[in-house]
């Protein structure tokens, strides 16, 4: 397919839900739970989503050689980092959060303590604010690649970019002020208290708000994440090798 089309859709296979463990015969989380390298939420389901979308990519050059033989071309580097995996959540995240209640507990108390923590920071030196400018550039240049054929989510997609942008001019304003993160929360809230006139609104800069202040977290942690995927291989295949009655279920 031609670039922009690859750009348009953003993915190549489509999985279900990855939101737990114990469907179409996948472990449940209690036969894992006590494996060192998976024993953080959602580690297994982000490595199984990471492992299929490098096998979906390979897949595809393969299809091609046997398609094309030599002439066969495989996918530039750049097309291959902008295409993630398509992911089906929304009808049973319902049914899945009443029937997993202390695990939505735990997914609040996450967020809630890494904003607190952001928060609390007093100074932050001008590497680290000029590093996070960078991250917000880059999520911008991500939600601005969007598409979406959905009448109610083609404005949200805009009204986030223009939210972001918003973010990145604010952000130099802040450089210097004591907790500079807490700063821009704050007007972050009070931002949304002058504009937000209905629940639209109110939902978009629930977003700019997390997004902006989880951002420096998460972003930073990018490359440390894939590097742990990595390890987790490594080290599953190295169970394999002593035959351990709980790789393969």
């Amino acid at each position: 397919p031609e670039e922009e089309q690859l750009y348009a859709v953003g993915y190549l296979m489509r999985t279900t839900a990855v939101y737990g463990s114990g469907k179409f015969g996948a472990a449940d989380r209690c036969d894992i739970s006590d494996r060192a390298e998976l024993r953080n939420p959602f580690q297994v389901e982000m490595l199984t989503v990471y492992l299929i979308r490098n096998f979906v990519m390979d897949l595809v050059e393969h299809m091609a050689r046997v398609q094309g033989g030599d002439d066969a071309v495989v996918l530039e580097p750049e097309l291959r980092r902008c295409l993630g995996i398509g992911n089906s959540t929304g009808l049973g995240m319902a049914p899945f959060l009443v029937h997993h209640p202390a695990l939505l507990s735990t997914w609040i108390l996450a967020r809630e303590t890494a904003l607190a923590r952001v928060r609390a920071v007093e100074d932050v030196p001008d590497a680290v604010f000029d590093e996070m400018y960078g991250h917000l550039q880059l999520s911008l240049r991500n939600a601005e690649n969007w598409n979406s054929q959905h009448e109610i989510q083609k404005p949200k997609v805009v009204e986030l970019c223009a939210g972001l942008s918003d973010v990145l001019n604010k952000f130099n304003d802040i450089r210097g002020e004591a907790r500079p993160w807490d700063a821009l929360y704050n007007w972050a809230v009070e931002t949304r208290a002058k504009t937000c006139k209905n629940r639209s609104y109110q939902h978009y800069w629930n977003h700019i708000l997390n997004w902006s202040m989880i951002c420096p977290i998460a972003c930073s942690l990018t490359k440390l994440r894939i590097s742990n995927w990595m390890h987790l291989v490594q080290r599953i295949n190295l169970n394999r090798k002593s035959n351990n009655p709980m790789v393969g279920r």
